[in-house]
């Protein structure tokens, strides 16, 4: 993805995530204090590090759809564990698959090992979505597979969303 194309989808997502918060603001209570919206946009090597604080500080909910999910490296392995770490701790943990990527079984069957809930998708139907939610009011979004390409090679833009008013 040439740089130039990463910019302009970056100001899409952003574009999009304004519009989404503006929206979630009209009607609200008079007088009542506006929450705090964060959004940051995640290029290529950041979003890993992002990923893997939220994981690591979700209380309620890791909610993941995900199109790619390959396991068969140490780093997307590391993903996995803070997962599971976080089911064992009591966050609701949630995965839906795409069906149709057999290079996503690895990833199935070590989180259905350990008891977290995975499920593939139909194969009638692509889910090409890589998103994430954590305790219902920080998302990540964007280009980002679950592989070591996407984390370590790849230009790829995800965005991430902070904002308890779309929780």
């Amino acid at each position: 993805m040439s740089r130039k194309y990463q910019v302009v989808l970056s100001l899409m997502i952003i574009s999009v995530a304004l519009v989404l918060h503006i929206c979630n603001f009209t009607g609200e209570n008079e007088g009542s204090a506006e929450k705090k919206i964060v959004v940051k946009v995640l290029n290529d090597r950041e979003y890993y590090e992002e990923l893997i604080k939220w994981i690591d500080r979700a209380n309620k909910s890791i909610h993941v759809i995900m199109y790619i999910y390959k396991t068969d490296t140490d780093t997307i392995e590391f993903i996995t564990e803070k997962i599971i770490v976080a089911a064992r701790r009591g966050v609701e943990v949630k995965i839906v698959l795409e069906g149709s990527q057999d290079v996503n079984d690895l990833a199935y069957n070590r989180l259905m090992r350990n008891k977290v809930q995975v499920k593939y998708d139909s194969r009638a139907h692509t889910t090409h979505s890589k998103l994430i939610i954590i305790d219902g009011y920080i998302v990540m979004v964007g280009s980002h597979n679950w592989t070591k390409s996407a984390m370590t090679v790849n230009h790829e833009s995800s965005v991430l969303i902070i904002s308890e008013s779309i929780g």
